[in-house]
């Protein structure tokens, strides 16, 4: 069997171990608005802002689905505050912030979460929900700023540094080529510009791959978590061992095989530090217990064993049965007649100067806090879109805001000019109707067009 066959199986199974969208936008707005709200109350009571974001799988866009329908995805989210150390202690900060969570769940969601206390945070469970969420107390690292912060932990005395934003970035640059390559073919797909795809709207072959070898995990140690490895230790070594294929079974085959080199042994102990924060150790458990090594060598044994496998062996292998779900962002129509666009609304000047737009996503209009990460190929229907409009055109001018839908759910087509609605070169929109639409914005100035941006495109679902 060839490469193709094997890479399209693989492809085929990883998109089917993919979290769904619909459980994904819920998570999705939930820890947005709770992110929101632990702003708003440490404004309220006086405190500093503080920084709201996810880390782990949800961060590197590696999540998997449970290999028991019942089991429940895991958010990790840390809530960090802007104070020192020495102001604090780390029962004080956690009791604050399960406080805090705690006054969110009453206020917000009555009846419909519970609040548990664990060794470094506070778990959320959500009655209805197939997911939790871990929301970590955290303040600022002063020996790593910007990113760094130092975590609670009851067990120990002191303070933990970690860096899930820096090790994001480590991991994004593991995989760097590969991102770009995504993002050229996902450009080409939707007939946008390679600079408006942004990296939570594309996988490459490593998020892949990791997520294949979480679920191979997941089924391999099935009852014996004891020995399991922890995904952080996995995806630190996938990500040491990529190859930056955009063929996914080249990739698969030399993470593989390269794994076990980056496991270093320093003065007899071993080591899988972590990139972002070199005093944490992520294999520091196996000198506690070797049973931990010799389970790691087994797995990697039995891993390597998929590479002799055929494709037709490859569902029994990661525990998948049928076709991969259809994606909502699938179901959007593509681009359809937009003949109703209106022409220039005045005589165009053809100078030098450019106008290009950024875009981001937020729950309500107007709200500082965005919701664009993680959102992969299309935003989901009754968002906030707030565009900007950034142009290097010097002298006095005015931006107006060509918004044009098309296909069968957009009762309004436009396709006019309108004036920015809030401020100078901001337009704000509402994802009313399934389907891809574009916007353009033009500057304006002596009774001319001197700039206008090239479409940029939206695209809803239900």
């Amino acid at each position: 069997m060839d490469h193709y066959q094997r890479s399209a199986e693989l492809t085929r199974l990883s998109e089917h171990l993919d979290i769904p969208q619909e459980v994904y936008q819920k998570a999705v707005g939930l820890y947005t608005q709770l992110g929101e709200w632990l702003e708003e109350n440490d404004e309220q009571t006086g405190r500093r802002p503080p920084e709201i974001y996810p880390q782990g799988s949800f961060r590197l866009g590696t999540v998997v689905r449970p290999i028991i329908g019942d089991d429940e995805y895991d958010i990790d989210l840390v809530y960090q505050r802007d104070i020192k150390k020495e102001s604090t202690t780390q029962a004080q900060l956690k009791e604050e912030a399960g406080e805090a969570v705690r006054s969110f769940l009453h206020k917000e969601l009555p009846g419909q979460a519970a609040l548990k206390s664990r060794r470094r945070c506070w778990t959320i469970d959500f009655e209805n929900e197939p997911f939790h969420m871990d929301v970590l107390p955290a303040i600022t690292n002063p020996n790593r700023p910007p990113t760094g912060n130092l975590i609670t932990d009851r067990k120990l005395s002191e303070w933990l540094p970690t860096n899930p934003i820096t090790y994001s970035s480590w991991f994004f640059n593991q995989m760097a080529e590969a991102l770009s390559e995504a993002k050229r073919s996902h450009a080409r797909n939707v007939s946008a510009r390679i600079e408006d795809v942004e990296d939570w709207q594309v996988k490459t072959t490593l998020q892949r791959c990791v997520q294949l070898l979480k679920r191979h995990r997941d089924i391999y140690f099935n009852g014996k978590s004891d020995v399991k490895p922890v995904s952080i230790l996995i995806t630190t070594l996938a990500a040491h061992a990529y190859n930056n294929s955009s063929d996914l079974f080249s990739a698969w085959t030399s993470i593989i095989q390269g794994m076990p080199a980056f496991v270093s042994t320093s003065n007899g102990k071993y080591e899988v530090l972590n990139p972002a924060e070199l005093n944490e150790n992520f294999a520091d458990k196996w000198n506690e217990n070797p049973a931990l090594v010799i389970a790691f060598r087994q797995w990697i044994h039995e891993l390597q064993s998929t590479l002799l496998h055929s494709p037709t062996q490859y569902a029994q292998v990661f525990g998948v049965r049928g076709p991969a779900p259809e994606k909502a962002e699938d179901r959007i129509p593509v681009l359809s007649d937009d003949a109703h666009a209106k022409p220039l609304p005045l005589p165009r000047v053809h100078t030098r100067n450019v106008v290009t737009i950024k875009r981001s996503v937020h729950r309500a209009r107007g709200k500082r806090k965005e919701i664009g990460y993680g959102l992969r190929n299309a935003v989901h229907k009754g968002k906030w879109l707030r565009f900007e409009a950034v142009t290097d055109f010097p002298q006095t001018h005015e931006i107006r805001w060509q918004v044009t839908n098309t296909g069968p759910f957009a009762s309004e087509l436009r396709g006019g000019f309108e004036s920015s609605n809030d401020g100078s070169g901001v337009r704000w929109e509402q994802t009313a109707y399934p389907g891809t639409h574009w916007v353009k914005a033009i500057v304006i100035a002596a009774g001319h067009v001197v700039a206008e941006s090239e479409k940029f495109l939206v695209r809803i679902y239900q």
